[in-house]
């Protein structure tokens, strides 16, 4: 009943409006278990904390200044976020719940990235986790070893993706198809071209 016809997607305005799918009666069996981290009624989320870089923050400091969010913010803008997703996207009779984890090392600490997959897989029980250590690939190798989809690896070669299969998910292309479209737009655009903005006019 809330579905745009025209676009195919409930009529709210967002990009990210999901997609018109039939409603799910009340009484219909939904599979209950049918993966880790997932039950007739719930869809375990864990979503991970890196530990602050000071460099990061400092940057991040000048970006947004006085108007930064709090930590207390953030996890009530989450919590909205997720309220939102429950109430207009179609989960089969299921609530998503999310599980705040907070990392035990650095981005590149490959033990301290596997004690946390483990803890997200095993004690958490998680379906899915969003984010993770930037710096090492023990994290999501762990988490799609033990069945768990990782949204964490973000800019990684196109093999690792094929290899961890279906559970590595980044955020933007792998960074071997982002080599191919440069070297491309470097061939078809840039080569025999006189270099204008290059600064020293030697590179000219």
């Amino acid at each position: 009943p809330d579905c745009d016809p025209e676009t195919g997607r409930l009529a709210i305005p967002s990009v990210y409006a999901p997609q018109c799918v039939p409603l799910w009666p009340e009484d219909r069996d939904n599979g209950g278990e049918t993966s880790p981290g997932v039950t007739a009624d719930e869809i375990v989320v864990a979503f991970y904390v890196a530990q602050e870089d000071p460099t990061a923050s400092a940057i991040g400091d000048q970006i947004a200044g006085e108007d930064a969010p709090t930590d207390e913010e953030n996890d009530e803008y989450r919590a909205k976020v997720l309220e939102a997703y429950n109430a207009l996207y179609e989960t089969y009779g299921r609530t998503v719940t999310m599980v705040k984890v907070d990392a035990t090392g650095s981005a590149s600490d490959d033990a301290a990235a596997r004690a946390d997959a483990i803890k997200i897989a095993d004690d958490i029980g998680a379906f899915a986790v969003i984010g993770g250590p930037t710096q090492t690939n023990v994290y999501a190798e762990e988490l799609a070893a033990r069945g768990v989809v990782c949204l964490c690896a973000t800019g990684q070669p196109q093999e690792l993706y094929e290899r961890l299969s279906p559970y590595a998910w980044g955020a933007t292309m792998a960074s071997t198809q982002g080599y191919v479209h440069r070297a491309d737009y470097i061939t078809s655009h840039l080569a025999g071209k006189p270099a204008e903005f290059a600064g020293d006019p030697a590179f000219q």
